[in-house]
């Protein structure tokens, strides 16, 4: 199992536990309005939807910021929606990656003015820093402390 699938199950599981409401473990497709969607995580308390993405090694991470944005216009919710993205600082930082961030973080400070609909929405980024053994072997145990600090800072989010 590769160290993100770890590290999102693990996140999931533990943020389920703590904030006491369902929280999918998989990547499973939700219908609002016409529109389905696929997200790392999605947590439902009735009074508002938070989402996260895990962004390690990914090469679009805006593409997982406009499907959010793109669902939420095309939905018949009216809830606040927090979205969370999660970023290995050290693969943002290299001179080759880092504008992907940079331009997730741009379109995110923007996204209130694209669509009526959007006032409800809220972004945060969380930087994490990765051990490379641990990514490239899929560790367990780093995946698990991993995700109990990113519960922690999300629940502060929320």
């Amino acid at each position: 199992m590769t160290f993100t699938t770890l590290l999102k199950q693990e996140l999931v599981d533990l943020l389920e536990k703590k904030l006491k409401f369902p929280c999918t473990s998989e990547e499973v497709e939700y219908s609002k309005g016409t529109y389905k969607i696929k997200f790392d995580g999605y947590l439902d308390d009735k009074t508002k939807i938070v989402i996260f993405e895990i962004e390690l090694r990914r090469a679009d991470p805006i593409n997982n910021l406009v499907k959010v944005i793109h669902w939420i216009c095309s939905s018949m919710d009216t809830k606040e929606i927090i979205m969370v993205q999660i970023f290995d600082k050290k693969y943002y930082s290299k001179p080759e990656n880092k504008y992907k961030k940079d331009f997730t973080l741009f379109l995110a400070r923007r996204c209130n003015l694209l669509h009526k609909k959007l006032s409800k929405f809220k972004y945060k980024h969380i930087d994490i820093e990765i051990d490379e053994k641990a990514y490239r072997t899929g560790d367990k145990n780093e995946a698990r402390k991993m995700a109990n600090r990113l519960c922690n800072d999300i629940i502060k989010i929320i």
